[in-house]
């Protein structure tokens, strides 16, 4: 028996270090934990999980034989549990929650041994840690999978709805907690999304139809939450005591908020702007929420308040995510459609993600040092979010008679918008850190559409637009050379070079000046080339 424990304890410590070491030693995995698992993390992780259920039903085998103390049982129930909390796999949820039945049909009847809210947490984060891997697989295997696997979205509902119906029946002990709330919902916002903020459900009809029911049933869970915490405050002051909470249900309840804003800027269930599902809604009660109580969590942390695992970093990630999804939420929603109807809805909607993106900064500037994490100033990702939502204003598409009239009339134009974003960037980003040279390409790319805009082009000075495009592409070069600027993907500059050239040959008079230009700028890009080793394409 004391084998057979110590086991099951040595499987747990090596998954639990695997999925810890792994984040530890690689900031994009710690940032964007459901990226998918590579095929050796999900049969390893997978392999070492299955072994503490084995181990698991030899010892309850042989409980039958000998009388094994009761907790030491419990205990192993639990650890089989935990196992599955750490492993990348499709089926890891499934398998945690049958233990969980195995371990309540054993002790269901003992109010000292019997299943407690903290097992079934283990299973929402075992169903949590399993969504990459099921949907890498779903992917995988193509429509031939419908039908065939409930999501691990339904699920985690679906166990939620159970602890709620028997919290309503009189059980106290099941009562689902801020937690359980928060953890429902990551599990929601990441089959709808994937790691990247990107819609994974949708295969067909029913894929869209399943997709709005769960962002429908996860705003009434957010919902609940809200009122649970509303109705313990009221209680705690009518006994005359402190509405604080400890401060890591304070992270959980603003995780939860967060998730909901990414999942109302990817799934569009209303078209009314002041509906509660709209994004801007979404966001401002997320705001709201974090400027009501950000004093209580101050004093908390300035108390010494431990976060009890619900950790800062991850909170200001999710908060940072959840901007970035406000900021694109009507230009992604454009791009599925096909574009917006018209320049003017184009910048409407540009202008309306310069306002979060403004509000966001000067919530950050206002805000105490010791919470930054909850009033996280805009990254890189937030700046290039708002240059392309501009930059969207001036796609060749749009470009018609009454929008130029339109685009004629503008104090300033998109470009020089995208060019005085970049530039405001450079400035407040720190200089220790680099600068990825897309945000630069898209700047550019944006620089290079004004020749589709009469408007534009007819009021400026020839070649004007190329000559500040190469002006703003070799800038970004010699940012390079010193190391100011790094190419995520070394095409971003080849990029740039292609659509400075391609406006230069857009310029039909005086074609020997663009000629000339394009020749040069032939040569610096050659020159370029080999002087990064080859590095860049």
């Amino acid at each position: 028996m004391e084998i057979i424990i110590t086991l099951m304890q040595d499987f747990n410590e090596f998954l639990s270090s695997f999925t810890t070491d792994m984040h530890s030693l690689d900031d994009f995995r710690r940032k964007n934990p459901q990226y998918p698992p590579n095929f050796a993390i999900t049969n390893i992780t997978h392999d070492a999980a299955a072994m503490t259920r084995k181990l698991l039903d030899h010892l309850t085998r042989n409980n039958v034989m000998q009388k094994i103390p009761q907790k030491v049982e419990v205990n192993a129930y639990k650890m089989a549990m935990a196992a599955w909390t750490n492993a990348f796999h499709p089926d890891s949820g499934d398998r945690c929650e049958v233990i969980l039945e195995e371990y309540g049909e054993r002790f269901g009847g003992d109010m000292n041994l019997m299943p407690t809210l903290e097992c079934y947490h283990t299973v929402l984060d075992a169903h949590n840690k399993s969504c990459s891997a099921f949907f890498s697989k779903r992917k995988k295997e193509g429509p031939k999978t419908k039908g065939k696997n409930t999501t691990p979205a339904e699920k985690a509902l679906g166990l939620l709805r159970i602890l709620n119906n028997v919290h309503t029946a009189g059980d106290m002990f099941l009562k689902p907690d801020v937690k359980m709330y928060a953890t429902a919902l990551s599990v929601v916002k990441n089959s709808l999304l994937n790691w990247e903020c990107k819609r994974q459900l949708m295969f067909d009809e029913s894929d869209l139809k399943l997709e709005m029911e769960l962002a429908v049933e996860a705003f009434g869970v957010l919902d609940q939450m809200k009122n649970m915490l509303r109705d313990e405050f009221q209680d705690k002051k009518a006994k005359g005591g402190s509405d604080e909470i400890n401060i890591e249900r304070w992270h959980f309840a603003i995780q939860a908020h967060a998730d909901c804003v990414m999942i109302a800027s990817r799934i569009f269930i209303e078209n009314d702007i002041n509906s509660k599902y709209a994004p801007a809604a979404q966001l401002r009660d997320l705001e709201d929420f974090i400027s009501t109580h950000s004093s209580t969590i101050a004093g908390l942390i300035e108390t010494g308040n431990p976060s009890s695992g619900a950790n800062e970093a991850e909170i200001q990630h999710r908060l940072e995510k959840a901007y970035f999804c406000s900021l694109t939420s009507e230009l992604i929603l454009a791009k599925e459609l096909g574009g917006f109807g018209d320049l003017s809805d184009a910048l409407m909607s540009a202008e309306t993600s310069e306002k979060i993106f403004k509000r966001m900064k000067r919530r950050s500037e206002d805000s105490s040092r010791n919470l930054q994490h909850l009033f996280p100033s805009p990254k890189q990702e937030h700046y290039d979010a708002l240059i392309q939502c501009w930059g969207e204003c001036l796609q060749n598409r749009y470009s018609t008679a009454a929008s130029n009239l339109v685009m004629k009339k503008l104090n300033v134009f998109p470009h020089d918008k995208a060019s005085d974003i970049l530039f405001q960037m450079e400035n407040y980003i720190s200089d220790t850190k680099q600068i990825d040279g897309a945000i630069s390409s898209n700047v550019v790319w944006a620089w290079s559409q004004s020749i589709y805009w009469p408007a534009i082009y007819k009021n400026e000075s020839y070649l004007y637009s190329p000559m500040a495009a190469e002006k703003i592409l070799k800038r970004t070069m010699d940012q390079y050379e010193l190391g100011r600027i790094y190419f995520q993907n070394n095409t971003s500059a080849t990029k740039m070079y292609n659509f400075v050239l391609r406006s230069y040959s857009k310029m039909h008079k005086g074609g020997k000046t663009a000629m000339e230009r394009s020749l040069a700028l032939l040569d610096d890009m050659k020159q370029r080339y080999d002087q990064s080793g080859r590095l860049i394409a």
